[in-house]
């Protein structure tokens, strides 16, 4: 949900997209392309952003949402379910990736917004085996 309530944001796995709603109306705006089993997604809190983790393919979407496009695909490990922005601490992005044997891990990591990668963000620790 965008901060002002007026856009809500639905990652839709079937077909590899995220639908734009405008909650005034209940009308899909737009729809935009991210990769493959989109499962969840998450908000900056200035709007700006939206995160959008691929568990099929491995990645996370970053959708601009004033031009509502993908503007950088972050690589962190396959089977990619949920994502956070900011929870940790300002500027941090949480990825948890579970494992086809049902072992979860995290990685967060500092970023720079507009979102620059470091290279130890693929660095995934166990939450629970």
């Amino acid at each position: 949900m965008s901060p002002d309530n007026g856009r809500l944001y639905v990652p839709n796995e079937g077909t590899d997209n995220v639908s734009v709603i405008d909650t005034a109306t209940n009308t899909v705006v737009a729809t935009v392309n991210v990769g493959d089993q989109p499962r969840g997604a998450a908000l900056t809190a200035d709007g700006t952003s939206l995160y959008v983790p691929n568990a099929g393919a491995g990645n996370v979407s970053v959708i601009g949402t004033s031009s509502l496009t993908v503007f950088a695909t972050v690589p962190v490990g396959s089977f990619s379910t949920a994502v956070t922005v900011g929870a940790v601490a300002p500027q941090t992005l949480s990825v948890v990736v579970n494992t086809p044997n049902n072992t979860a891990f995290q990685s967060t990591c500092s970023l720079a917004l507009p979102v620059t990668w470091p290279a130890n963000c693929t660095a995934f620790t166990p939450i629970f085996p």
